[in-house]
């Protein structure tokens, strides 16, 4: 793993271990983001401040609690899509009745 454009020690290749891929490149992610949000430089990726823009992962916990708390991000997660979806309706819904009532007075 090498982050440049950041004065951290991570400027200089670095390897990072897994017992298999995907552990490596999970490992990896969750180094990355350690290590950016501990150099608090003024990051921006598209136009967002601040924002890595790296996923999220949830802390290891024991099974029991793990289930409870990836429901609660699941159930949070639907909530949200759900507030842009009936948002993008109702302003999909705005825009068609203004070109209806645009058509409407074009035609008197």
């Amino acid at each position: 793993m090498q982050i440049t454009g950041v004065k951290t020690s991570w400027s200089r290749p670095r390897f990072v271990f897994g017992i298999d891929g995907l552990q490596a490149l999970h490992l990896a992610m969750k180094c990355a983001t350690a290590v950016l949000t501990s150099a608090k430089p003024e990051l921006e990726w598209f136009g967002h401040k601040g924002d890595l823009m790296l996923p999220k992962f949830l802390p290891d916990l024991p099974k029991r609690q793990q289930d409870r708390l990836e429901t609660i991000v699941e159930r949070e997660a639907v909530k949200f899509w759900k507030g842009l979806e009936r948002a993008h309706k109702t302003k999909l819904s705005r825009k068609l009745k203004a070109r209806r009532r645009a058509k409407a007075a074009d035609k008197t």
